[in-house]
């Protein structure tokens, strides 16, 4: 899920509205489960990735978007670095 806003406008408020969308999608959009995994929140100036999968979900800066193959890679993966990295302390 991409949520995109203008040029000036802080990402640190969308990070709630993002989320309403990742649980619910409106009836009228397409999907492939119930919830999105992936989220990004973006300006013209800035980028947000978060993946609900990790042991604590928060939105963090990336410089571009990821391409489509290595979000395909991440959605088959049993968890996510951070999850398997949290396993180990």
């Amino acid at each position: 899920m991409i949520e995109a806003k203008r040029q000036g406008v802080t990402l640190s408020g969308v990070a709630e509205q993002a989320a309403t969308y990742m649980l619910q999608l409106p009836e009228h959009l397409a999907k492939w489960d119930t919830i999105l995994r992936f989220d990004y929140e973006s300006t013209s100036d800035e980028t947000f990735f978060r993946d609900l999968r990790d042991p604590r979900p928060r939105a963090r800066r990336v410089f571009a978007f990821h391409r489509p193959e290595t979000l395909h890679t991440w959605l088959k993966q049993p968890q996510t670095l951070r999850a398997s990295l949290h396993t180990l302390r």
